[in-house]
This record gives C-alpha cells, sequence and structure tokens, in this order.
C-alpha cells in the first residue's frame, strides 16, 4: 500500500482495534449523542464517507462532529449564564430595594426614639408638676385646717359671747 503521509493510530491497547476503527465508533457514538438522523443499519447516512472515505476524511468528519458538539454545548452555557445575568440582575434590584427599606426603617426607629424621648421628658416634667402640685396642695390643706381652726373659735367664741 502507497504511504498517503497519514500514519494510522495506533492499536487500543485492551481491545487491539486500528485507531480508525476506533474513530468511527467515537463518531457514531457522538452522532447518537447528538441525535443524528440513524439508517436502518445504526449509521448516520453520513457514516457511509466513513466505511468508504480515506483516513483524513474521517478526522475531518469526526472533527465537524466535536465542533458541533462544542458549539451546542457553547450555546447552551451562553442561554445558562445570560439566565443567571438576569437572575443576578434580579437580585441586585431586590438587595437595593432591602437597603432602601432597611434605611427608611431605621430612620423611621430613630424618629420613633426621638419622639420617645421627648414624650419621657415630657412625662418627667409632668410629674415634677403634679409633685409640686401635692406638696401645694398639702401646704393649702394645712393652711385651710388652720383656717377652719381659727373660724372655728372664733365661731365658737361668737356664740358664746351671743348668748
Amino acid at each position: 500500500k502507497p504511504s498517503t503521509g497519514v500514519r494510522a493510530a495506533p492499536p487500543h491497547p485492551s481491545s487491539g482495534r486500528s485507531g480508525a476503527i476506533r474513530t468511527r465508533t467515537r463518531a457514531r457514538v457522538c452522532t447518537a449523542r447528538a441525535g443524528g438522523v440513524m439508517s436502518a443499519a445504526g449509521y448516520r447516512q453520513e457514516d457511509s464517507v466513513l466505511q468508504h472515505g480515506g483516513f483524513q476524511e474521517q478526522i475531518v468528519y469526526g472533527c465537524k462532529l466535536l465542533q458541533e458538539t462544542c458549539i451546542r454545548k457553547v450555546q447552551d452555557r451562553e442561554k445558562e449564564l445570560e439566565k443567571l445575568r438576569i437572575e443576578a440582575d434580579e437580585l441586585w434590584k431586590q438587595g437595593e430595594g432591602l437597603r432602601d427599606r432597611n434605611s427608611a426603617l431605621e430612620a423611621e426607629l430613630s424618629e420613633s426614639r426621638r419622639r420617645n424621648s421627648d414624650q419621657l421628658e415630657q412625662n418627667r416634667e409632668v410629674v415634677q408638676q403634679v409633685m409640686q402640685l401635692r406638696a401645694q396642695m398639702g401646704k393649702l390643706g394645712k393652711f385651710r385646717q388652720k383656717l377652719e381652726g381659727a373660724l372655728g373659735d372664733e365661731d365658737h367664741s361668737d356664740h358664746s359671747v351671743g348668748r
């Protein structure tokens, strides 16, 4: 056989098959995985090229299959990446919304604490006023008792004089 300048792959250690047969088998497996049109014999229609073609045609065909598989895989990954980007954007917007809500709640809490502090101060002032008023009422009560005692003595003395 004249040499074409391209050598066949060495036989697979476990099977003793030549590299060309191994390539054809791989091509069939890749084709089946890729969902190609299969003939009744289990070969794709393009497999006739493999059966009748030369080694270089087999290599080209194998590379084509691998390229199609890689392109499909890249497209799938790009779609997945786009979905993840959209999800990341949605999560970012949700995070911004939560940060805004958190800031608003912190401002509301701060305002509530300030009002609470003001109310507490007003309550202290009212308690002091109540204590001052009670002290004044106590003084007025004592003054009233003294007045009643003094008036009672006068009334009592007027009654005894007028008899």
